[in-house]
């Protein structure tokens, strides 16, 4: 069996997961808790089905994730691909076969029949390496290493097994050759005391020479009765072999003599195999083939170019420098927007500087420094002179107050102010005061008042100047200097507006030049006349993203058609070669046709397999060393069988007698030897020896049926036992760089170093000990691949190996994989001479 795949559905820590496996030797690498067990496990339930709760040591790998339980696993096996599916159901799972070179479904019991005689425990035993167990090397010795292997080969041998050891357990019960507690061997000792107090007993009587030539003749008759039961039974236990081996005579008669010239060349399982893989490959290609042209054939890979992706494919060049403008055109115009709107913004300004000044065009010139400092100091000065002209009148006078006229006012002022009037109330108040300011106070012109009148029109003079030169002739004087930091503004806020203006104009023709450039674009870019620049560019880019699409569509469409006949083509010539090769094979080997080479390919598979079963018939009876005619009757066997044991039966009644008779004559001899007391003592002793005799025969019973089931179970596994023992021998050579050269299974097993120094096996490293394991392992695994190819699962087997070690345990690996599958999983990092194809978990 070789395992190509593993899909897993849900088992563990895995889901929807699926490894391919190498066919000849395969590493799965990952850390601890990666899931290498996992996988290990997943194989076995595969095969074997899932294990109970109570069976399952680890657990039951229920998937954490709540998927599907279970999982498939493809396989090879004589020359056919398999595939088995196990998900959760009873008695191990719900189970589906199928034969995938077949094509056709199998049942659970053709897998189980596939599998048989290879039982989970079996398989555990013969092709596992994982957890290695110190103890069950120690207690490993020849007869428990030919248990393992007789495991398989022979139905019912786990019975036949368990009787054998059962035989085995019962003939210990009674005797040991170095034992004092077994049954036989107690009564052995007190037979022993007895006779020697017979002895004693014995000496003082006259008659005793008599009896005692008596006892001896009776004694050598009865030697000679079992002489010849012994005799008789080696001939029957011979007899018995000869029965044991005329079926395999009657099924060697039954096959019929083949010569090698009937057995044709060119139809071996690998012949098989290679016209398998022409046929899979053949019609893979022929279905690849009708599905490529069903592809090219569908409407929708029918290229369809729209008119504006036409247009856009014969102007592509120059669509495409337009477009990749675009990103230019619209920080050109960003910044037509951002002028335009500072140039309103500055405007804006302006009109609220005039408005909050009350400036109205044409606006006054702005004074420079100089003139500035010039008007501030002369307005100064006409202000002072206005300020001491105000202070000192025209004409200075001397004032005297005239009583008379002072109190005609006051009595006017009465006399207004009694009347009901208002207006006379008015009136009399107004010539009260005017009589008393003209009249009533006398005054006297001063003679020394300074003249500015020269001064005063100079000033006026350079004034009116400046208002002529700087448009101030609306506006006051005394208001010249205060509006003059709002005129400086406004008139950097023409500036702006000025330059803004002139980077306005050349955007703008920017702008429209590069939309005149779309002018041959005009009948497919729709409201493109119309619009704002924003607009416009946003149509260019989405006519031109829309014409693209369309236009790569149809390109990948035709990409995906020329593909597809580059596909067809390759496909057609591989096809034609592969049927080349296919008539090839079948014209060098005479056959019309693949089912007149499948027809001859069974035929010759069936002559392969009398051929070969007759030649390990003719090996089992020749190992066997049993002489037996091929013409040899099992009815005439049995009945000489028959007529011995009756033969045998008989003599044992007449020795049966006769050690009675010895017995008697000895117990009459005791009789004078001593008085009741030796009487006694003898019938103790004859009792005895009636005992020892029967469990005697009982023990020899046992040993005759343990050696009869061994002896068949040998035959049944074709003698694999020094096959294997050899095989070991050189693996463990192997590994160890040949320190030791011989392994030694006696009552217990030991090693031989290369210096002739034997160790038992509890004096070696626990890493010599993990490669005798592994070499036994790996022997038994290869010898049974010729019948029973089952991929060896080794788990981390080399965790204790040093590199050397490791590189010797790898380099052994390459060996077996020439056999029979190889699957090695570890957590370390394999050997880097060695080149072997790694699933990193």
């Amino acid at each position: 069996m070789i395992i190509q795949r593993l899909k897993i559905y849900g088992y563990g820590k895995w889901s929807d997961q699926q490894f391919e496996l190498d066919e000849s030797i395969q590493v799965i690498m990952g850390p601890n808790e990666a899931g290498k067990s996992t996988i290990v496990d997943f194989i076995k339930s595969i095969l074997f089905g899932f294990p109970t709760a109570k069976q399952a040591t680890h657990g039951q790998f229920i998937p954490k994730d709540g998927s599907k339980f279970g999982g498939e696993l493809f396989f090879r096996e004589a020359g056919h691909d398999y595939r088995i599916v196990r998900t959760k159901g009873t008695h191990g799972g719900k189970v589906s076969f199928y034969d995938l070179t077949a094509d056709i479904e199998l049942t659970k019991a053709d897998f189980e029949e596939l599998l048989s005689p290879i039982t989970r425990q079996v398989y555990d035993n013969l092709f596992y390496f994982g957890e290695y167990v110190q103890k069950e090397l120690y207690g490993l010795n020849k007869d428990k290493l030919r248990s393992r292997i007789q495991q398989i080969g022979v139905a019912g041998s786990d019975q036949l097994i368990d009787i054998n050891e059962d035989f085995e357990k019962q003939a210990e019960h009674f005797f040991a050759k170095r034992g004092t507690k077994r049954v036989i061997n107690k009564k052995l000792t007190e037979y022993d005391k007895l006779s020697a107090r017979v002895e004693e007993a014995k000496s003082n009587f006259s008659e005793y020479e008599l009896l005692t030539r008596q006892v001896t003749d009776l004694n050598s008759v009865n030697s000679e009765k079992r002489a010849s039961l012994k005799e008789k039974q080696s001939k029957l236990s011979m007899l018995q072999s000869q029965a044991s081996l005329v079926p395999l005579l009657s099924e060697l008669n039954s096959i019929p003599e083949i010569s090698e010239h009937q057995l044709k060349q060119g139809f071996s399982e690998k012949d098989h195999n290679q016209v398998n893989e022409y046929l899979a490959e053949k019609y893979s290609l022929s279905k690849e083939v009708d599905r490529v042209k069903k592809q090219i054939d569908d409407p929708k890979m029918t290229v369809s170019l729209s008119p504006a992706a036409s247009f856009y494919r014969q102007n592509l060049y120059k669509i495409d420098s337009l477009y990749n403008q675009t990103t230019d055109v619209q920080e050109q115009i960003s910044q037509l927007t951002y002028n335009q709107q500072m140039i309103e913004n500055n405007q804006g300004k302006i009109n609220s500087l005039k408005q909050s000044n009350n400036l109205t065009d044409p606006l006054p010139k702005p004074f420079d420094d100089q003139t500035k400092v010039n008007v501030a100091n002369w307005l100064k000065r006409e202000s002072q002179i206005e300020a001491a002209q105000a202070s000192v009148p025209d004409v200075k006078t001397s004032m005297t107050i005239n009583p008379v006229m002072m109190g005609i006012s006051v009595l006017i002022l009465v006399v207004g102010l009694l009347m009901n009037s208002i207006a006379v109330k008015i009136g009399g108040i107004v010539v009260a005061a005017a009589i008393a300011y003209f009249f009533g106070i006398n005054r006297q012109a001063s003679q020394d008042i300074p003249d500015y009148t020269e001064e005063l029109a100079d000033l006026e003079k350079k004034l009116t100047r400046v208002r002529q030169t700087h448009n101030l002739n609306q506006i006051d004087s005394a208001d010249w200097l205060n509006i003059q930091p709002a005129l400086y503004q406004i008139t950097e806020l023409n500036k702006e507006i000025t330059e803004s203006s002139t980077v306005v104009e050349q955007l703008k023709s920017s702008v429209n030049d590069y939309f005149m450039q779309w002018d041959f674009a005009n009948d497919w870019l729709a409201g493109f006349s119309n619009g704002d620049a924003n607009i416009k560019l946003n149509t260019i880019r989405d006519s031109v993203t829309r014409w693209r699409q369309d236009s790569n569509h149809s390109l990948n469409t035709e990409n995906q058609v020329n593909t597809l006949k580059g596909v067809l083509t390759d496909n057609q010539e591989n096809l034609e070669q592969v049927e080349q090769k296919l008539a090839k094979f079948l014209s060098t080997r005479h056959m019309n046709n693949a089912a007149d080479f499948e027809t001859e390919y069974t035929r010759q598979q069936q002559l392969t397999k009398q051929f070969n079963r007759r030649q390990q018939l003719v090996d089992q009876i020749e190992a066997s060393k049993v002489q037996v005619d091929l013409n040899t009757d099992l009815t005439e066997i049995q009945q000489s069988i028959d007529s011995l044991k009756v033969k045998i039966n008989s003599l044992r009644n007449d020795l049966s007698q006769g050690e009675t008779q010895a017995t008697e004559s000895e117990t009459k001899l005791a009789h004078l030897i001593r008085d009741g007391e030796y009487h006694e003592l003898q019938q103790q002793q004859a009792n005895l020896q009636a005992e020892i005799l029967e469990d005697v025969h009982t023990y020899v019973s046992l040993l005759m049926g343990s050696e009869f089931i061994s002896k068949v179970l040998d035959l049944a596994s074709k003698g694999r036992l020094p096959k294997v023992i050899n095989q070991a021998t050189d693996y463990f050579g192997i590994l160890t760089n040949h320190h030791y050269d011989k392994l030694n299974f006696d009552a217990e097993l030991t090693v031989t170093a290369n210096d002739g120094m034997i160790f038992a096996i509890n004096e070696l490293s626990r890493g010599t000990l993990e490669q005798l394991y592994l070499s036994l392992v790996l022997a038994m695994a290869v010898n049974f691949a010729d019948e029973y190819q089952m991929p060896i699962i080794i788990d981390d087997g080399f965790v204790n190996f040093d590199v050397n070690r490791r590189n010797n345990a790898y380099e052994l690996l390459n060996q077996v994989a020439k056999h029979t599958q190889v699957i090695y999983l570890t957590a370390n990092q394999y050997s880097d001479n060695l080149e072997l194809p790694v699933i990193n978990l």
